[in-house]
């Protein structure tokens, strides 16, 4: 982010790719520390996570917060 001095208003879509079953484990979940989509939009938009950030609640109802989160999404790599 800071080489190519990007913010959140220039991502479209944010995507996370996971092995297996991982993928439910961390989608949209409701506690902040295992919410892959609340973890990307935090970084995002701070540049950085702090240990702070990964569990606050309020802060995962935050509309800017919120409004990034609705941008991410979490993909399941379908293992043969």
């Amino acid at each position: 982010m800071a080489a190519h001095r990007f913010t959140d208003t220039d991502v479209v879509q944010l995507t996370v790719i996971l092995p297996g079953d991982s993928a439910r484990v961390v989608d949209n979940r409701e506690m902040p520390d295992v919410n892959l989509q609340y973890i990307m939009a935090v970084i995002l938009l701070d540049g950085r996570l702090t240990f702070e950030a990964s569990h606050s609640f309020e802060r995962m109802r935050d509309a800017r917060v919120m409004n990034v989160k609705q941008r991410g999404s979490v993909l399941s790599l379908v293992e043969k």
